[in-house]
């Protein structure tokens, strides 16, 4: 059995957060996801193993194994108090590892951020450069 090895990130917005894994999904496992297959719940529920059988780890966000690929286990973040814990096997480290969970927490502030300049009435495009995103405001003009 795998067991899980826990992370934390900073997580205030639970739809930007869940955004950017669907963002950043396919980058770790060559296929997409949608955001119907990350299950948002209001009580944390068990992540399983790859045998289906039940762990002691609970998530409020969660991908099942089903949708992380064959012979993987369940993918969960506990969100509380602002901070989300990963919880995520050694077998399923390998795709998701701490450069992946890296794209997640970077798309994550880049969501976070175009929605609060967006909601001020800015107009706001990314531009990347070397792996790196700068974002390019413009205030919206109405006539």
């Amino acid at each position: 059995m795998s067991h899980y090895t826990t992370t934390e990130l900073v997580v205030n917005d639970v739809n930007s957060f869940v955004d950017a894994i669907v963002e950043c999904w396919e980058s770790a496992r060559g296929h997409k996801i949608t955001r119907e297959d990350v299950e948002v719940l209001d009580e944390p529920d068990h992540l399983y193993g790859f045998q289906n059988d039940r762990r002691d780890q609970k998530a409020n966000v969660i991908i099942r194994r089903d949708k992380v690929g064959n012979a993987s286990n369940d993918i969960g973040f506990m969100i509380k108090d602002g901070k989300a814990t990963a919880f995520i096997s050694e077998f399923d480290s390998s795709k998701y590892s701490q450069k992946w969970q890296g794209k997640v927490k970077q798309r994550y502030s880049i969501n976070v951020t175009k929605k609060a300049a967006i909601k001020k009435g800015w107009k706001i495009e990314e531009s990347w450069v070397d792996g790196k995103c700068k974002l390019i405001t413009s205030k919206y003009v109405t006539v």
